[in-house]
């Protein structure tokens, strides 16, 4: 799997870690940064671990506006 701009996390080691989109850290894990409304922490990241055919989601931020539309985007991926 690939993330948001087609390449594997690995070739994106100078992108902002808070950019949205699905980023492939391992096979069948996924980082998906969700912004916080916080300066001191900007993000967290989601991780999408592929169970079988199911996704196991870790830490799935919080319950804001702008967070259901970037998780369902990158889910989508």
């Amino acid at each position: 799997m690939t993330d948001s701009a087609g390449q594997r996390a690995g070739d994106r080691s100078n992108a902002d870690w808070t950019e949205p989109g699905l980023f492939t850290v391992a096979p069948g894990v996924h980082r998906i940064p969700l912004p916080l409304p916080s300066d001191a922490l900007r993000a967290v990241n989601v991780y999408a671990i592929e169970s079988g055919n199911d996704l196991v989601l870790i830490d799935a931020g919080w319950a804001l506006a702008e967070t259901g539309g970037l998780l369902d985007a990158a889910l989508d991926q």
